[in-house]
């Protein structure tokens, strides 16, 4: 199973790691274009991204208040600056599944298990690693989710 987590990133490359578990097949920094091509060339199957992948009615959606009930650190999808990478999220999701790529919702603090710091500079590349982890524990059958009628938010 090949699987990749994306950092999003609206002013700047995302941030995008790819395994075949446990082996990282690719980690680094990449224009929207290449994310799609890369994906897509290396046959990914399942996709965490962090970001939300659908938008509110307001600032928050029912499955955000869900996980902050559950102590799960997750942003408003509806705050200003959250707004414009919600709809990014969403577009690539609809892009990706346009050609049968499964894609699931995650947040960086979703991986509760720690992950080696090799890159303590680079948060981004570690959260896209993180979003990796959960792609594949998803894949696995391993990962836990919160759901609500506007959403589902996976973690580890």
């Amino acid at each position: 199973m090949i699987c990749a987590g994306i950092d999003l990133a609206v002013r700047r490359p995302s941030a995008l790691c790819i395994t075949r578990f446990p082996i990282v097949t690719y980690l680094g920094f990449v224009a929207d274009d290449e994310l799609m091509n890369m994906i897509r060339f290396l046959e990914v199957q399942v996709v965490a991204i962090d970001a939300p992948l659908s938008m509110p009615r307001g600032p928050w959606r029912k499955v955000d208040v869900e996980a902050r009930r559950m102590g799960l650190k997750v942003l408003p999808p509806g705050w200003k600056g959250m707004r414009k990478l919600t709809e990014k999220g969403i577009r690539i999701k609809e892009s990706l599944e346009r050609y049968g790529i499964e894609v699931i919702e995650t947040f960086p603090s979703a991986v509760k298990v720690p992950l080696v710091h090799a890159f303590p500079e680079q948060k981004d590349l570690l959260d896209s690693a993180k979003a990796c982890s959960v792609a594949c524990a998803y894949a696995k059958g391993l990962a836990r989710s919160v759901k609500a009628e506007d959403g589902e938010i996976y973690y580890i």
